[in-house]
């Protein structure tokens, strides 16, 4: 691999060898994204209360390793663009799907809300919306109700994934499977696994 690497530099222009460079940089850089937030999503399994359902997601997790490369430029690219705010990535997958990678995910910094779909368990592409936190989101509700909640949280707290149990219940037949994926500006990353949030009135209510 090495000799061939060397090989096709050595054909290459100093234009084209710095260009070569750099995508090799950015895709080491997307690598070790990647291995981290892997590594703390492995983390917040261990460490789940939900023992039965978290244990299970192993599958979940090597399918959405790969997964990820899907859309690893654009977290990058918005905290390039937003080098001081903490983004979030959810990602969220079907209960019924046993082994398949997230059908949902999002990523949120700021005011911006990203959403990617994917459009069938065949394909697996995911198809990209773009979104912005305001309107219906500030107006309370349900709508993206976890991330308002979470979002005051993170910025109270810096361990506000250490009781999954406040947020939600692995109690529940459907709802899905979920892991939130806090990157600080500092680079570091905390991950929560949660079976079923559960909106603040229920959750109020069982009090």
């Amino acid at each position: 691999m090495r000799k061939t690497l060397c090989v096709i530099v050595k054909k290459m222009n100093v234009f084209n060898k710095i260009i070569f460079i750099l995508l090799l940089c950015q895709n080491f850089a997307y690598s070790q994204l990647n291995k981290e937030i892997d590594k703390s999503q492995k983390q917040a399994v261990k460490d789940s209360p939900f023992l039965k359902s978290s244990k299970a997601m192993s599958k979940e997790l090597k399918w959405q390793f790969r997964q990820r490369l899907q859309y690893l430029n654009i977290i990058d690219s918005l905290r390039k663009n937003n080098p001081n705010d903490t983004l979030i990535l959810v990602e969220n997958y079907d209960f019924i799907c046993f082994g398949c990678p997230a059908d949902l995910v999002q990523v949120f910094i700021k005011d911006k809300y990203i959403e990617l779909r994917t459009d069938s368990y065949e394909s697996l592409k995911y198809e990209i919306k773009n979104h912005s936190l305001n309107g219906k989101y500030n107006e309370g509700g349900n709508y993206l109700s976890d991330i308002r909640e979470l979002k005051l949280e993170i910025a109270k707290s810096d361990y506000w994934n250490l009781n999954p149990k406040k947020y939600g219940t692995d109690e529940c037949f459907d709802g899905g499977h979920t892991f939130y994926s806090v990157i600080y500006p500092s680079n570091k990353i905390v991950s929560m696994y949660m079976r079923c949030w559960e909106p603040l009135e229920y959750r109020n209510e069982e009090e």
